[in-house]
């Protein structure tokens, strides 16, 4: 039996409106469009503000967008809203100004800016390299996209760096071709694994005296790291999973032939990878404020405004995480403790 339009009532329209438009932010929010997700947010809170958990989506936007005063004070305002909402405590606790705005995380997090990175890399990087210096302006990066939105594209794309980018995905790889074409960046299409990540970076001519390492391949980062024995690079950037906490020395199972399937299981707690730069020769400097990537500087190269940090005081949750994008953790699937 059809509902008559006479007996719907306003109230349920504008909540139903309101919903869809939230979805709709949610999905947005998964490709990391947060303007247009933002701008769908608003336009929700105009229907009805009272929907449950519009202000908090709007500071992960908002943060997202480095829009971070209104970040908090939108958190707040979930708060005001649902008091017994966790995730907008955990957002603004692990978010509040230090008291001391000369400690290390604080400095990161000013420093973070995003031109082609996917959150506040590049700033970060560039506070990174200020105080460590840098040798030879060369980088590798495994697991770089098609290039438009990865860790060093900053640098070879207005500072003049040189490097190899690694992707598995060929259709990545032609894309990063042509984008790079009149640069001196070698963009190899090779699957990394752990038995074959040296070989390939012999492939690549990286000197040993190598700037910066990112890693991100959404999986065997942690067995990568462990496995590079070939060159010594001064910065290593590597994804973490906040998913996992601070305190836990956790990581995946080494499979070679390992494929994110969009769920919680993929790389290490930050705890495990703080582990394994010290075994490397690296100390833990911090992490992006999105909770994304932790920055590691190899021993000998601190300065006096650099020190090393502990992954309780450099970790961020994170915002994907928060933002509740469907992510789940699969059944039969084991943590090895290290």
């Amino acid at each position: 039996m059809k509902s008559n339009p006479k007996d719907l009532n306003p109230e349920t329209i504008f909540d139903t409106q309101a919903l869809n438009l939230k979805n709709c932010a949610l999905l947005l929010m998964g490709k990391a469009k947060f303007e247009r997700a933002l701008y769908l947010l608003n336009e929700a809170m105009y229907i009805n503000s009272k929907v449950q958990g519009l202000q908090f989506l709007r500071a992960v936007c908002l943060w997202h967008m480095f829009r971070r005063e209104e970040a908090l004070i939108a958190a707040k305002g979930e708060l005001l809203e649902n008091p017994e909402e966790k995730r907008c405590l955990d957002f603004i606790s692990m978010r509040k100004p230090e008291a001391n705005t000369r400690s290390q995380r604080s400095l990161l997090c000013v420093s973070e800016r995003k031109i082609f990175s996917q959150n506040g890399e590049d700033g970060i990087l560039e506070f990174i390299f200020r105080e460590v210096g840098f040798q030879n302006r060369n980088f590798l990066e495994i697991g770089c996209g098609d290039g438009t939105e990865c860790n060093t594209a900053h640098l070879s794309l207005l500072q003049g760096w040189t490097g190899t980018l690694i992707e598995s995905k060929q259709k990545s790889v032609d894309f990063a071709q042509k984008y790079y074409r009149d640069l001196p960046v070698n963009i190899l299409n090779r699957t990394v694994t752990a038995n074959n990540v040296n070989s390939i970076i012999r492939e690549s001519q990286t000197g040993v005296d190598l700037d910066l390492l990112s890693i991100d391949i959404d999986g065997n980062d942690y067995w990568i790291w462990k496995a590079i024995k070939t060159i010594e690079p001064r910065v290593v950037i590597i994804e973490y999973n906040a998913y996992l906490g601070f305190d836990n020395r956790v990581v995946i199972e080494y499979d070679e032939n390992f494929k994110w399937d969009g769920s919680l299981y993929f790389g290490a707690s930050l705890n495990a990878l703080v582990i394994l730069a010290d075994e490397l020769g690296y100390n833990l400097v911090g992490c992006d404020s999105c909770g994304v990537n932790a920055f590691f500087v190899r021993k000998d190269l601190f300065s006096r405004k650099l020190r090393k940090v502990e992954a309780v005081t450099a970790f961020y949750p994170s915002l994907y995480y928060f933002a509740e994008f469907g992510l789940s953790m699969p059944a039969n699937r084991n943590w090895l403790s290290v």
